[in-house]
């Protein structure tokens, strides 16, 4: 199977991000372009935080749901949490992937709610035992695809990101630092 790329979108969840946010908007949109190219899609969204939570994160907002009904390259991944497994969602996305049989070198665009960096303390990346420490689930997904797949092309789409957190400010640097990752405008047409 040939494809242009892989849309990923994390965590578009009414927990994590508002109905009127125009991060949706741009979501929505990468969804209808991505469809358009018959491009795969996975939406990947968080079950719980806790086994205690007996309601857990929702589903995936329904507008979005609605967008990719009955699509039949758009799988859904229910992100795997483990404090001791690291990258679980890029692990399954990579297998999601390979199960579609999609070509390598893989090129994904990625948007979602929690968009992340490193942690930063007095400007300085903060490290536990020389690790760098990171947070954000767009963050999270994209390194770990970097680490998994080297050839890999990530594309983050900016306006399809949100971050909500008014304590973490996002350095977009975070993202465009790493190998073979770029800022993308979202598309306002396909090209």
């Amino acid at each position: 199977m040939t494809q242009e790329y892989v849309l990923l979108l994390v965590d578009p969840q009414p927990r994590f991000i508002s109905a009127q946010a125009p991060a949706l908007d741009h979501m929505l949109r990468e969804i209808e372009l991505a469809k358009m190219q018959t491009c795969p899609i996975f939406i990947l969204s968080t079950p719980y935080f806790s086994a205690f939570e007996e309601e857990g994160c929702g589903p995936v907002h329904e507008v979005l749901r609605k967008a990719v009904e009955n699509y039949p390259l758009y799988g859904s991944i229910e992100k795997y949490i483990s404090a001791y497994v690291e990258f679980g969602a890029a692990t399954q996305v990579i297998n999601a992937c390979q199960k579609l049989a999609l070509g390598r070198p893989w090129r994904f665009r990625v948007g979602g709610a929690y968009t992340g960096g490193w942690l930063r303390e007095n400007g300085r990346i903060k490290s536990d035992n020389g690790e760098q420490i990171y947070t954000g689930c767009v963050f999270d997904l994209v390194l770990g695809l970097r680490k998994l797949s080297s050839d890999a092309i990530i594309d983050v789409v900016r306006e399809a990101c949100h971050e909500p957190r008014k304590w973490f400010d996002v350095r977009w640097e975070d993202f465009s630092e790493l190998p073979q990752v770029f800022l993308t405008p979202a598309q306002m047409a396909v090209s």
